[in-house]
């Protein structure tokens, strides 16, 4: 009977349930047509709305809720408000929590930041998902649903909003890479401040790629990080937006984004971001070259090893594989033993590239301390003379010396006949030199300084990396052929020489003696009044330092050059850290030889107060008798006194003497040398931009 009695009151239950939600649902939708009386009518809502709300506001009709997931749902059911109208102030904004009905998506959005949590303000349901006009999550993956979120999610973080160019704007919403309701933050303290969580996201949809992130470095990594199996430490593993970004990721292969990536792979690995931005590739890339390697193309982007791995694209066995991409004919065992990441600097990279560092270094130094002093205490000195003598005139009361012409050319000043001292051959070479020499500075500086903002710029009004690579090569090859043409000159010149020991060791001679030395010394003891000026032969010290400097610039700079320009070729008798050393002796010695030539060539050539504005004997291949004789009289003295009887020589022989420069040749001289100091003059400006960054 018990038994009986139980079963009879559960099915009671059980058919009295539906009844009483029927009945309820039924009163609910009487009660929700009643509200429509109202807010369905604007005009009543503004006669009847209290005062301080916005009667629009309050508008609901049927056609409001078509195709919203509340369509069926009755309003009361989200309103409970007492059928009274106007309803009590207090009441007029009671709404049931959405919670009610969603509880699971309640429970999510209580636990992260929108629930009010952690310090935060609350986000209601109402702000993303909005009141009566809200979509389904169906229509939320449609273009227009995708908008709509975002705009709502914008609302509150104008600073994420999609930009143009982002590739993720029309394809995914803000809640496909953060979550709809258990939003946690990127860098979440569960994963111990790693955005493993993201990455998963990434994951849902770049999935083959996300298989080979979790195998590689940085990925088996950054999940144990994450579990806390591995220490943190002061950078994490990359994870997906470490490398690519979080918003505003561009189109894969563009070369901004290319070069963001260096930099973001830099941040962690430091000493090969600085070796690498020391590199051809990484100044090719800062100058906008596309083609130039940069991290990925050798380490790869989601397949990252150590080189120590056999899986790795830099390990011994796939080396040679990888440099073949871009070096087709040099990818060979002793091409890939180039050291990429080297250190000049560091003795651990051994005595050869750490020894090339350390020579160019010196050479530098000594150079401009030696002969920057040297151009400095000339001028002072020259300064002070003439202010000695300017002293000297008013003490005796004698009027200031009435200043005199200044000419175009330095070397038409004083008295006397004009005399040869610069051959035909001499001036060509002189003449493609200087040219050659400013086309490689040009083509080049932007390459060594690209760090600099100028250098970009630059490198786009030449044409481009490959055009200024293009020029480069060949102002070298013209560099590398008149070099060539002056020493068989010089082997025919001492082949045809009837006095060989004169042109060696005599006053003709460019080779440095002992003379030369002690020329030098006793100009430092005129410079501070201790000595006179020496008494130059025909080639003073400061001329044939000048002489044998462009020497030394010309084999290191040409011999470095062809190794890096035929890398194919001298990999079959070159090993692999002559490259590096290629790399240095090329790097360094264009910095010397650019500020050796606009600081210290160009000093005594265009502002030493004797030689300003310009000394042209080098383009007109003659100077007057008094400047020879004030410059190198041991010369000069030997021929001065019978210059009277010798005839006027149209032909440039040394010596011999010559008739007056045309016009138009003094003029055009001064124009060039004018002009290679003006440019000279801002290169080095540049260069000191640099410096000073």
């Amino acid at each position: 009977m018990l038994r009986r009695a139980v079963l009879l009151a559960a099915l009671g239950a059980a058919f009295a349930v539906p009844a009483r939600a029927q009945r309820t649902d039924q009163a609910e939708r009487q009660a929700s047509a009643a509200c429509e009386l109202c807010h369905a009518d604007r005009e009543v809502l503004r006669r009847g709305a209290p005062q301080g709300w916005n009667a629009d506001s309050l508008f609901v009709n049927r056609q409001s809720l078509v195709g919203s997931p509340h369509e069926n749902v009755p309003c009361v059911r989200c309103h409970p408000i007492p059928g009274v109208t106007p309803h009590p102030q207090g009441e007029a904004r009671a709404t049931v929590p959405c919670g009610t009905c969603h509880a699971a998506a309640d429970s999510l959005w209580r636990a992260g930041p929108h629930g009010g949590r952690r310090g935060k303000p609350e986000a209601p349901c109402q702000a993303c998902h909005g009141t009566h006009g809200m979509r389904r999550a169906a229509a939320l993956l449609s273009g227009e649903g995708l908008r709509h979120l975002t705009e709502r999610c914008v609302t509150c973080h104008p600073d994420r909003a999609f930009q143009p160019g982002d590739v993720h704007r029309g394809k995914v919403n803000c809640a496909s890479c953060h979550g709809a309701h258990m939003i946690q933050p990127v860098n979440d303290p569960a994963t111990q401040g790693i955005p493993v969580g993201i990455a998963d996201k990434c994951a849902a949809c770049h999935d083959s790629v996300a298989v080979r992130w979790r195998g590689d470095q940085h990925g088996t990594t950054a999940l144990r990080q994450a579990q806390g199996l591995e220490p943190v430490g002061a950078n994490h593993a990359a994870t997906c937006i470490d490398c690519h970004g979080g918003h505003g990721i561009t189109v894969a292969r563009a070369l901004d984004r290319e070069v963001a990536l260096v930099e973001k792979c830099a941040a962690c690995h430091r000493e090969e971001g600085d070796s690498y931005a020391d590199s051809y590739h990484g100044r090719a890339t800062r100058v906008g070259y596309y083609r130039a390697a940069r991290c990925v193309d050798c380490h790869t982007a989601h397949q990252v090893f150590p080189s120590s791995d056999a899986r790795s694209t830099t390990s011994s066995a796939n080396r040679v594989a990888t440099c073949r991409r871009c070096h087709e004919k040099a990818a060979r065992p002793s091409f890939v033993a180039y050291r990429p990441h080297a250190r000049p600097h560091s003795p651990s990279e051994g005595p050869f590239i750490y020894g090339a560092w350390l020579l160019m270094n010196v050479v530098i130094f000594f150079t401009f301390s030696v002969f920057g002093l040297h151009t400095v205490l000339w001028l002072l000195r020259s300064m002070q003379l003439q202010w000695v003598e300017r002293q000297r005139r008013k003490a005796l009361g004698l009027p200031p010396k009435p200043k005199e012409r200044t000419p175009l050319d330095s070397a038409d000043r004083g008295h006397g006949p004009y005399i040869w001292r610069f051959r035909l051959v001499h001036r060509i070479i002189h003449g493609v030199s200087v040219v050659s020499f400013f086309i490689l500075i040009i083509t080049g500086l932007p390459l060594r300084f690209s760090c600099a903002v100028w250098a970009s710029q630059m490198m786009s009004l030449i044409g481009g990396a490959r055009t200024a690579g293009i020029i480069h090569r060949v102002a070298g090859g013209i560099t590398i052929a008149y070099f060539v043409a002056h020493l068989v000159y010089l082997a025919i010149f001492v082949w045809q020489s009837k006095d060989r020991k004169r042109l060696f060791w005599g006053p003709d001679s460019m080779i440095g003696g002992p003379q030369d030395i002690r020329d030098f010394f006793q100009m430092f003891r005129w410079f501070f009044g201790r000595a006179s000026f020496p008494k130059f032969p025909r080639y003073g010290y400061n001329e044939k330092f000048h002489y044998y400097g462009a020497f030394w610039g010309i084999v290191l700079l040409g011999g470095s050059g062809l190794v890096r320009w035929f890398p194919g070729v001298f990999t079959n008798v070159l090993p692999g850290w002559a490259f590096n050393v290629a790399a240095i002796f090329h790097s360094e010695e264009a910095v010397l030889a650019a500020g050796f030539m606009f600081l210290i060539h160009f000093f005594n050539v265009h502002l030493r107060p004797d030689k300003f504005p310009v000394d042209g004997t080098m383009f007109t291949g003659r100077a007057k008798l008094e400047v020879l004789i004030e410059e190198h009289p041991l010369i000069a003295g030997q021929w001065a006194g019978d210059l009277a009887d010798r005839p006027v020589s149209l032909k440039a022989v040394p010596d011999a003497v010559a008739p007056p420069p045309p016009r138009w040749l003094t003029i055009t001289a001064a124009a060039l040398g004018l002009g290679a100091l003006a440019v000279g003059l801002v290169l080095v400006g540049m260069i000191l931009w640099v410096q000073m960054c």
